[in-house]
């Protein structure tokens, strides 16, 4: 990865050196910041990555664009951002205040409530407990912690809620994707010219040999795929797996608690969309691995405890408790 971030890093500086025009000013003004390029790097960068596990990172970015021609699809996206957030804020302090009662740190109960109606603005931000018992240390960390994540929430939304409507971006969201795409056609020249692969390329090229002539002669060599972790798949990585599978028998593993790699831009969702379909019958079949023969009762309890609250439908798109893990051994202290 480090060779690959000098040489992204060179190729985006040739980009913009070379980007000029009215409209690159504007989007200069726009995000320009303690007189650094910084965010337009950060910006053009996330948008490549997030194109490049695509199937079509050209599409994507056209995509990408198209929600600016429609003004309720623009703030509607905005709205159902903050409506996400907002909910798992929400569970946060919910889980908090559970934790804050079964721990008897009584003092500060009301203000572990107050961070609910704070973010539902029904009140304003809650004062703490005075003097804080080292044993309930880690609870007023986890409190100080959440309170300031829900300020600046709030502050977030003040500021999507009086900004001018969202479509008036569309200049400046132009000059990104041309941007990314000038970035990404300069990063695959200088990658060529040194005869350099990454990653990303072996994926795209791997969906290019499946999308050819030679993908039924590939196919007839697969009868049976066994996908583990199947949980951290990208969209690119899904394409690539339907390909292969098409006329073999497909089985796959995931669990959505160890969805651990959203920075590398998996996506969780892909597992759970074909859960649920499966679950209902709809071209395939689900089969719960929720028996657990290895831990003890008390064990399974305690992961039960903590998933149960954690992993709720509006939090983590799955409700937990409708199908916790059972202790299959001899119970065990």
């Amino acid at each position: 990865d480090g060779e690959k971030n000098v040489l992204q890093a060179e190729c985006l500086s040739d980009v913009l050196e070379h980007a000029d025009g009215e409209r690159f000013a504007l989007l200069y003004d726009a995000l320009l910041a303690d007189r650094t390029d910084d965010r337009i790097r950060a910006f053009v960068r996330n948008l490549y990555e997030f194109s490049e596990i695509q199937p079509d990172p050209d599409g994507w970015l056209n995509d990408c664009l198209r929600i600016y021609d429609d003004p309720q699809a623009v703030a509607d996206a905005l709205q159902q951002m903050l409506r996400a957030e907002r909910t798992a804020l929400a569970a946060e302090a919910d889980a908090l205040r559970i934790d804050t009662v079964q721990a008897a740190f009584t003092r500060n109960i009301a203000a572990c409530e107050g961070l609910t109606d704070w973010l539902n603005r029904l009140t304003d931000r809650p004062k703490p407990a005075g003097r804080i018992p080292d044993w309930a240390q880690p609870l007023h960390e986890r409190y100080k912690d959440l309170a300031g994540r829900i300020e600046k929430f709030l502050d977030k939304e003040d500021t999507w809620n009086a900004a001018p409507d969202a479509v008036a971006a569309r200049p400046e969201a132009e000059v990104l994707v041309q941007l990314t795409r000038d970035f990404r056609a300069e990063y695959a020249a200088v990658k060529r010219k040194r005869g350099k692969l990454d990653f990303s390329d072996l994926e795209h090229y791997a969906l290019e040999i499946l999308q050819s002539d030679a993908a039924e002669e590939i196919r007839a060599g697969v009868r049976y795929m066994f996908v583990d972790e199947y949980q951290d798949t990208n969209p690119l990585q899904e394409e690539i797996l339907n390909l292969l599978s098409a006329r073999a028998d497909l089985f796959e593993v995931g669990d959505l608690k160890q969805s651990i790699y959203a920075f590398r831009l998996c996506d969780p969702r892909i597992f759970l969309h074909k859960y649920r379909a499966y679950a209902a019958g709809r071209g395939g079949q689900a089969y719960l691995l929720n028996a657990n023969f290895r831990s003890s009762q008390s064990v399974v309890a305690g992961v039960n405890a903590v998933f149960g609250r954690a992993m709720t439908e509006a939090f983590g798109g799955v409700n937990y408790t409708e199908t916790p893990l059972t202790c299959t051994r001899n119970k065990q202290g």
